[in-house]
């Protein structure tokens, strides 16, 4: 289950060109997000996982307005606050592909993260006890902490991503 072409240009406004590793022949959906800039990926990704849990869980599925401490509200058993990342790919010749940022557990019950790869969109989630763990020996920044991880480029699964990560399908597995 991917962000698909129709996903961004429903809630796309505009896109700008810039050089990337991107190519429309390797993923439409992943082209357009790379001539987005972060804002823009963020508002569509939010609003795409939004869509996809209302659709697999059959919950509704809020998400909430800009600068808000979280990205989404489900009501499930009672509502969850859920934060989405997304991530371009990065030159690993200056550190990890792929950079989630300003990750601020204290702020959502679920961490939903979107890696951009230049063949399309990985979604992977994890539960907020899950994320403190990953972040307790990580320096906190002002805005949160960061995880780094490196798909690989063969199978574009991700190299080192810790278990605590399941699939779109797998949410919201232990709520």
């Amino acid at each position: 289950m991917s962000i698909t072409m129709r996903d961004i240009r429903r809630h796309s406004s505009k896109c700008e060109a810039k050089e990337s590793p991107y190519c429309p022949k390797k993923s439409k959906a992943a082209y357009e997000f790379s001539l987005m800039d972060r804002v823009e990926r963020s508002n569509i990704t939010e609003k795409a996982i939004a869509e996809k849990i209302e659709h697999h869980t059959g919950a509704q599925a809020t998400v909430t307005i800009h600068n808000y401490p979280w990205d989404i509200t489900v009501d499930l058993d009672k509502p969850k606050r859920i934060e989405v990342k997304s991530s371009l790919y990065h030159d690993p010749n200056k550190g990890s592909s792929y950079r989630f940022v300003n990750i601020s557990p204290e702020h959502f019950d679920y961490l939903f993260i979107v890696f951009v790869t230049p063949k399309g969109t990985i979604e992977k989630w994890a539960h907020v006890k899950d994320v403190k763990k990953l972040c307790k020996n990580r320096k906190k920044h002002a805005m949160g902490y960061q995880l780094s991880y490196t798909l690989n480029s063969t199978n574009g699964r991700a190299a080192a991503l810790p278990e605590c990560f399941h699939d779109m399908e797998d949410f919201p597995y232990g709520n």
